[in-house]
């Protein structure tokens, strides 16, 4: 990474069955299919798109960032697809230049869900965060129910550390978070 204070320029990384890629406009109906799922956003801090609109506004804000670098954000797709359909975004949402944290974020289709498909993603970009930044540590959270997210982020090697209280807040309701964690010397070990 050459700006300590900057994420690496975004680029293509695959996995067995993923390719992650950066989001287009073309991708606005395949994320408004299950972004408008009030089942799939029950758990992440944006709302329920209600138009192809607000799947456009949310990509071109992914768009933005690209630009300043400051979350790497993939789109999701089966290698297979000739179609280039999403399933799903996966990344860093945020770095902290002072700390070298990333903090990942993820989000599928409901379709794919227990296909193991995000756990795929977030191994290849916790290899592509320690490989390809300075970071020391890549954190993730989860609202408290959430129980796959939870169990997602253990299985690719991240470790419970605790509870944030009322650290959430979505449809006016305050929720307590679960907080994961990897560290560049656990993870090259």
């Amino acid at each position: 990474m050459n700006d300590s204070n900057h994420l690496p320029t975004i680029t293509i990384i695959e996995s067995q069955r993923l390719k992650l890629r950066p989001i287009t406009l073309n991708d606005g109906q395949a994320l408004f299919n299950y972004a408008k799922n009030a089942k799939m956003t029950k758990y992440v801090p944006w709302t329920t798109h209600k138009s192809i609109n607000d799947s456009i506004n949310f990509i071109n804000s992914l768009l933005k960032e690209y630009q300043q670098r400051t979350s790497l954000m993939w789109a999701v797709q089966l290698k297979n697809d000739k179609n280039n359909t999403i399933i799903g975004t996966c990344g860093f949402i945020r770095y902290f230049a002072h700390t070298k944290c990333l903090e990942i974020g993820y989000a599928f289709n409901p379709e794919v869900w227990g296909q193991g498909y995000a756990k795929e993603a977030l191994l290849v970009i916790i290899k592509y965060g320690f490989e390809n930044t300075d970071s020391i540590r890549i954190e993730g959270s989860c609202v408290k129910e959430n129980i796959a997210s939870a169990q997602t982020m253990l299985s690719v090697g991240m470790q419970f550390e605790g509870i944030s209280r009322s650290n959430f807040i979505k449809d006016g309701k305050v929720s307590d978070c679960k907080i994961f964690s990897i560290i560049r010397s656990e993870y090259f070990k």
